[in-house]
């Protein structure tokens, strides 16, 4: 019989073990969420001259059709994209990728980057 099993009248209790079932899930959860807020990374601080310079970067790509990536800043995350810009106006661009059309805003993007 396990050591842990103890026999009370017609009941068994089985101790602490019957509450682990319950806790670990919530405990698995929120270290989860711990770990991924230490991966999180502040926003980029962007000069004047780099926002010039992204957004020369931006209309040489759109104006050419050539493919690009794409760097943003999302929700505490770097990401890259990959794609061909198809339209600019002054908040969004979209761009095209095999899987469709995206829209990026362009408060988030830090940088453009030709591939060819």
């Amino acid at each position: 019989m396990n050591p842990h099993v103890k026999k009370k009248g017609n009941l068994i209790d089985r101790g602490s073990t019957k509450w682990t079932a319950m806790m670990l899930p919530e405990h698995l959860g929120e270290l989860r969420e711990w770990v991924d807020e230490d991966k999180k990374t502040p926003r980029p601080k962007l000069n004047e001259f780099d926002l010039q310079l992204i957004g020369e970067e931006i209309e040489r790509a759109y104006n050419s059709h050539e493919e690009v990536r794409i760097k943003a800043w999302q929700y505490g995350y770097e990401k890259q994209y990959r794609g061909t810009i198809i339209n600019v106006n002054p908040h969004y661009l979209l761009y095209e990728d095999p899987f469709g059309e995206h829209i990026l805003y362009l408060r988030d993007i830090t940088g453009v980057e030709f591939l060819s």
